[in-house]
């Protein structure tokens, strides 16, 4: 019989310390500076990034923490069936890593379980991952994709409509500003004509008052 470290239970296992930023390791980030200058700075990875990571980047793997898993496939295609396979590294070799009741492998590196669930609109099964607190799974990667696609989607359909909305106000405030300098130019005309309709009238009382 195979001797392995023992799982943590769900809901007890400690997440990453909040003063360790290096915890699940490190890329190198292109950073530019205000002056436009850009250099190559290591920053820190998060769990996110471990989840789906880049070229590059260095994970932390201690010793005792190193796990892989294998996703068995029995049934290819749309019938897809997998079963999960775990292995601990030891000194020596690699060694099985038994699944909890529920078919999932604790993957202590990260501080999440990895199993196998049936995908509700594809029907067949594929890896998942659930957040060791609350046994809630984190998202498919195809579904994260397609909600910041929708996100993104409706992000840029809100700004079409500010932009037009932005631009019909403006339409508005000069149609609206045209108006009213048209009325004072009109004002300004028809105060200027009765003034000069007054000067004639005074004028006209004027001539004939003169007459003998």
């Amino acid at each position: 019989m195979s001797t392995v470290s023992k799982i943590p239970a769900r809901g007890q296992c400690p997440l990453p310390l909040a003063s360790d930023p290096w915890y699940y390791g490190y890329r190198y980030a292109q950073i530019v500076a205000a002056d436009g200058t850009a250099t190559l700075e290591q920053v820190p990875l998060t769990l996110d990034d471990v989840l789906f990571p880049q070229e590059g980047d260095f994970i932390v793997h201690t010793e005792g923490h190193l796990v892989d898993i294998i996703a068995d496939v029995s049934e290819p295609g749309k019938k897809r069936h997998l079963q999960l396979l775990g292995y601990k590294l030891t000194r020596t070799r690699y060694k099985p890593l038994p699944p909890d009741a529920q078919g999932r492998i604790y993957l202590e590196a990260v501080r999440l379980w990895a199993g196998v669930t049936r995908d509700p609109r594809g029907g067949y099964d594929r890896l998942a991952c659930y957040d060791p607190e609350t046994g809630h799974e984190f998202g498919d990667y195809t579904a994260v994709l397609e909600a910041c696609a929708k996100a993104r989607e409706q992000a840029t359909a809100a700004q079409r409509r500010a932009r037009a909305a932005e631009r019909k106000a403006r339409t508005e405030a000069h149609a609206r500003a045209q108006a009213e300098a048209r009325a004072q130019v009109q004002a300004e005309l028809r105060a200027g004509a009765e003034a000069r309709i007054r000067e004639l009238e005074t004028e006209l009382k004027q001539s004939r008052s003169r007459k003998p």
